[in-house]
């Protein structure tokens, strides 16, 4: 199984966006996937389980991390893939640092639920909070890649620069394999001179964390905005758009990164 988290440090930058239609395009070319939802806000959750009931009292990504609830007992099944969710009834993930913070294992608790179940799927999809806290270490310790969303403006990119120090920091400590998979530029407004700047800056990032911008940004469609009201992904709600097709060559792209590192290793 490959472990994807998708970061940034700041808010606004795509990051669930980005992890739904990763799960959902990586199930819609055939792959067993399971998204875990490291966000207290938990719109991974409500959007994958769409009109479903999340029953109020049952375990979480919560209980998963501090030890009450095992994967199988936390994980639900959405149309496309499994869940690890967060509670669309409470925030607690938000206090995780106070219920696991003495723990000395704490960053390491859902890389050690995802290899419980490794067998079963071929790609995780890690939606993360953000910040750097818990959860965001606990999900770069998990990951084999790391996909970082940015849309074009500024503050976005800012991100990026914090997130720099969290991976090394990442890299050093507790997964020196962690890789960053490539940047991705989302609500791109066409040739506009601010979008032609941002991607010029990214690249510039890109080059100094020693990966990429991928090649086809995410441009700015009403389409997305209008599947996250329907709870349901792009794939579902707009299958012949063009943002639906910049997310399939993401996918791809990701796929592809993958592929190319086992050739290497060979």
């Amino acid at each position: 199984m490959r472990t994807i988290a998708v970061v940034n440090q700041k808010g606004g930058a795509g990051k669930t966006t980005t992890s739904v239609q990763l799960a959902a395009g990586l199930a819609e070319r055939g792959w067993r996937v399971v998204a875990c939802d490291m966000d207290a806000q938990a719109n991974l959750t409500g959007t994958l389980m769409g009109e479903a009931e999340q029953p109020k009292y049952a375990p979480t990504m919560y209980e998963l991390l501090t030890g009450e609830a095992s994967v199988d007992e936390v994980m639900a099944a959405c149309r496309r893939c499994d869940l690890i969710p967060a509670s669309r009834h409470n925030k607690r993930l938000s206090i995780i640092d106070a219920a696991i913070g003495d723990m000395p294992n704490k960053l390491y608790h859902l890389r050690e639920a995802l290899l419980a179940v490794a067998g079963r799927y071929d790609f995780a999809v890690i939606d993360t909070p953000p910040a750097r806290d818990t959860l965001a270490y606990n999900a770069l310790t998990a990951a084999d890649g790391a996909v970082i969303p940015a849309e074009a403006a500024e503050y976005s990119l800012d991100g990026i620069a914090d997130l720099a120090d969290s991976i090394e920091m990442t890299r050093r400590y507790t997964n020196p394999d962690l890789a960053i998979i490539g940047i991705l530029m989302t609500q791109h407004r066409g040739q506009t001179r601010v979008a032609r700047g941002m991607a010029a800056n990214a690249s510039e990032m890109a080059s100094a964390l020693g990966t990429r911008v991928f090649p086809k940004p995410i441009r700015e469609a009403a389409a997305i905005v209008e599947s996250q009201a329907r709870y349901t992904d792009i794939f579902d709600y707009a299958p012949e758009s063009g943002v639906a097709g910049d997310y399939r060559s993401f996918v791809d792209e990701v796929v592809g990164f993958f592929k190319k590192g086992d050739e290497h290793a060979q």
